[in-house]
């Protein structure tokens, strides 16, 4: 109890939210790559304001204040 749980990843959102609710996590605690998508469904691209398609880091310097107690993250490595 207490203890915050979420994803941060480079990876696409769309990609992340099946392990995120698979793990019984919000969706509003898993954060990644924002796309765009056109009413059709069609892909448009990355979503240039989204700071995490610039990097994990940029993306996590906001978010960080969100959280008062120590954040302890683990990640894969691949990026």
């Amino acid at each position: 109890e207490g203890t915050y749980v979420g994803i941060l990843s480079g990876a696409p959102i769309e990609a992340i939210l099946p392990v995120a609710k698979f793990l019984s996590i919000p969706s509003d605690r898993v954060f990644g790559v924002r796309l765009l998508w056109d009413p059709q469904g069609k892909f448009k691209g990355i979503d240039p304001e989204d700071l995490f398609s610039k990097s994990k880091v940029q993306g996590f310097l906001p978010l960080r204040k969100r959280w008062s107690s120590p954040v302890i993250m683990v990640g894969d490595g691949a990026s």
